[in-house]
């Protein structure tokens, strides 16, 4: 094992035998627009570096790049994806049918926790994920293959990860990426058909703390469970633009009102009452699917000549859109440092040139991380939101742009490449027998 002629990272030199090759299982993949595809699609790509061949299986949808294998995918996720898109026409799909409303509600959600037990209804991805077993099989021996990896969500993807790598007589790695629903403790806690899957597997991943919980421990008894977090997306920097006006942007979702604008709606209006030609100048830029909410936040009346509220857009008009804002902006719920401590829109910002103001919930490893990269802050309060825009709207009247250098040591540390190459030095411990040369913890906590 080696580090990086740049960092301090460990990466694998390329094992001597050129065949190593890792099967790899995401229902979240490119073109899948969910943040969630970014993950596996970066290992895909960027593994081969560190002697690893990639075969990938994903649902079949059309644009999925050359060589990967699609599977059908007969999911419920699926149909309400469709029906989403289609505005509803079966009437059974329709959120307020699927979860119930009023008195329905705690009833519907105790039956789906019920049929949850049987394998049908395990989890919303059940007719793919256990579909393509017998496909990965065929391809695992077909192109002898190394080791099985798997990334949850889905959750049904453990065990069939699982029952894949034990017919190929390989190795097991089952990636942790999203929090862990409280379902997969119903009823039967730690003996969950998820967790009896997690305490067989060869090795676990968590891409965060929220991850490492108490059923997952106790499922790997002394076995550690590694923290591999995910890498910015984008590698190449990404040089502020002019603009003739100070925009601050937020391109994402709202999570049905989980993230609230009114902490920065009366920072927006102090500031426009002590400088009134900020009033003119500035811009706060809604994008996404859910903008409609912004609207009926409390205070947007006041505010309503400053902002511009825009429907689901092109992520690569969007890219455009954060190259030419002042401020880019991270709104989290409560106990989402819990749920969602590094969010995806963290990795998006990272490679561009302005500010990120982050607020909502604690801090946690969001703040940590932030001032340690150089990348910008988090904050709870209307005053130092408040702040926060004058220092930068006074920056960009000066320049007509915003620019604040990050941390080299933390944009290598937070790229894909690191997290490809202590994926790759884990995948080559388990196949060598011995320990991986993993980090106990990020560097911006102290060891």
């Amino acid at each position: 094992m080696t580090l990086s002629r740049t960092t301090r990272y460990p990466v694998s030199a390329p094992p001597s035998d050129p065949r190593r090759r890792v099967l790899m299982l995401a229902y979240y993949f490119p073109p899948h627009e969910a943040v969630g595809s970014h993950r596996p699609y970066e290992l895909y790509t960027r593994l081969p570096e560190f002697g690893w061949e990639t075969i990938m299986m994903t649902a079949e949808r059309d644009g999925a790049p050359p060589g990967v294998i699609q599977t059908p995918d007969r999911s419920w996720m699926r149909r309400v994806e469709e029906a989403q898109q289609h505005g509803f026409r079966n009437p059974l799909l329709k959120p307020e049918v699927r979860h119930g409303t009023g008195r329905l509600k705690p009833l519907i959600g105790r039956l789906k926790l019920w049929l949850r037990i049987f394998p049908p209804w395990h989890d919303e991805y059940t007719g793919w994920s256990y579909r393509l077993i017998d496909r990965a099989i065929a391809e695992g021996r077909r192109r002898n293959v190394d080791l099985v990896w798997a990334t949850c969500n889905p959750f049904t993807l453990a065990p069939a990860a699982l029952r894949i790598a034990r017919a190929l007589g390989v190795p097991c790695v089952i990636d942790l990426r999203d929090a862990l629903p409280a379902y997969l403790s119903f009823p039967r806690g730690i003996n969950h058909w998820f967790y009896r899957a997690l305490r067989r597997v060869d090795a676990v991943v968590s891409v965060a703390p929220c991850c490492i919980t108490p059923e997952t421990l106790a499922a790997r008894v002394d076995r550690p469970i590694y923290q591999i977090i995910s890498g910015a997306w984008r590698s190449e920097r990404v040089p502020a633009r002019q603009s003739h006006l100070f925009r601050i942007i937020h391109a994402g979702m709202l999570y049905r009102g989980q993230r609230r604008p009114e902490k920065l709606f009366q920072a927006m209006l102090a500031l426009a009452r002590e400088l009134p030609e900020f009033r003119r100048d500035a811009r706060l830029r809604f994008v996404g699917g859910e903008t409609a909410l912004i609207a009926q936040a409390s205070g947007y009346a006041e505010v309503a000549d400053m902002c511009e509220l825009l429907p689901v857009t092109p992520y690569r008009e969007v890219v455009e859109m954060m190259a030419e804002s002042s401020i880019l902006l991270i709104i989290n719920g409560d106990n989402y440092e819990l749920v969602d401590p590094l969010p995806g829109k963290f990795y998006d910002y990272l490679p561009f040139a302005a500010p990120v103001l982050a607020y909502g919930g604690a801090g946690g490893a969001l703040a940590e991380v932030l001032a340690w990269s150089g990348s910008g802050q988090w904050m709870n309060s209307v005053p130092e939101i408040a702040a926060y825009l004058r220092k930068y709207y006074l920056a960009w009247k000066a320049d007509g742009a915003v620019h604040l250098p990050r941390n080299p040591e933390a944009l290598d540390y937070l790229s894909a490449r690191r997290m490809a190459a202590e994926n790759a030095e884990l995948f080559n411990a388990l196949i060598e027998g011995r320990e991986p040369a993993c980090r106990p913890k990020p560097p911006w906590e102290k060891v």
